[in-house]
């Protein structure tokens, strides 16, 4: 999920590798002459202007860590993709949203569809093939500068964008216990907010984490990610004020959101819940595994019966 687009990461880390060297001054550097305790100093010293250029470079580069948008905007009639429109969700000054859509089979729910990090809508042909399958709507966002949408992403428009999808679609005349919000990797800590400000019939979150910050502060140890982080995704925060059951499901073997951060999510959760674990999933396979048998038994089950226990 943390990750600098491939197009830009050579650069980064050539001025990353530049900047520490620099700041280490390798070619002034000589021990033949100094004591232990000067030779220490040295080393403390050159050490923390390495730490400095490291944190500073990561600040200002923070978001392009979190957002990797590639690939253009793509028709989903040309994909391949049976009953699916290509709109844009208008959000004035120039700023729209792409979103893809198809309706849901009569009595069927809608998903409201929020996608991970990387890539864009098309590279999501698996799940909403599998949803689409069920009957369901769909309706998913691209975020701003993903899948030919305009725009910056930052954590305060992703969710204002996805606000005005949720109200998008219930203009459209899909009632709020018809919709459901489904959130993957990143996409997961904007689906909790969504489900935080607005009724929804249930939420499914695929990969989903207590909050980005975390999640950096796990892989960046010597930084102060929390501190520092401009978008931190604090789902184990918002969700408190979700009332709606939420279904989570984490693969074990997930190396980019590690399952541990699901379970501190799902401890999270107040109310009604279902956690599953797939031993052998990954970060994007989970349907492999059967986490469609869950998404559907999920969606389907009358309020009454649904799951309620943390598993």
């Amino acid at each position: 999920m943390v990750q600098i687009p491939r197009s830009e990461a050579p650069i980064v880390f050539a001025k990353l590798k530049t900047l520490t060297l620099r700041a280490l001054s390798v070619e002034t550097m000589s021990f033949t002459s100094m004591t232990w305790g000067q030779i220490v100093w040295q080393l403390t010293y050159r050490g923390a202007r390495i730490w400095v250029v490291v944190f500073a470079i990561m600040y200002v580069l923070q978001r392009q860590f979190i957002y990797a948008p590639f690939g253009g905007e793509a028709d989903p009639k040309v994909l391949g993709f049976p009953g699916f429109q290509a709109a844009r969700l208008e959000r004035g000054n120039g700023i729209s949203n792409v979103v893809w859509t198809t309706p849901a089979a009569p009595a069927k729910p809608t998903i409201l569809y929020f996608h991970g990090n990387a890539g864009g809508l098309q590279h999501r042909a698996y799940h909403f093939a599998h949803l689409q399958a069920e009957g369901w709507g769909i309706y998913a966002m691209s975020y701003r500068g993903f899948s030919g949408s305009t725009g910056s992403p930052t954590e305060a428009k992703n969710i204002d964008d996805a606000l005005a999808a949720y109200d998008d679609l219930r203009a459209k005349g899909v009632a709020a216990a018809d919709i459901v919000v489904y959130g993957e990797s990143l996409g997961t800590g904007v689906a909790v907010q969504v489900a935080a400000h607005r009724s929804v019939r249930c939420v499914i979150l695929e990969s989903p984490y207590s909050s980005v910050a975390d999640v950096a502060s796990g892989r960046f140890w010597y930084l102060p990610v929390h501190t520092a982080i401009k978008d931190p995704y604090d789902s184990a925060r918002h969700v408190q004020r979700v009332t709606a059951p939420i279904l989570l499901l984490h693969g074990t073997a997930d190396t980019v959101i590690p399952a541990t951060y699901g379970r501190r999510l799902a401890a999270a959760v107040p109310g009604q819940k279902r956690y599953v674990e797939y031993p052998e999933g990954g970060h994007v396979n989970l349907f492999e595994f059967g986490a469609l048998d869950e998404v559907r038994a999920w969606v389907n089950a009358p309020p009454a019966v649904r799951a309620a226990t943390l598993n």
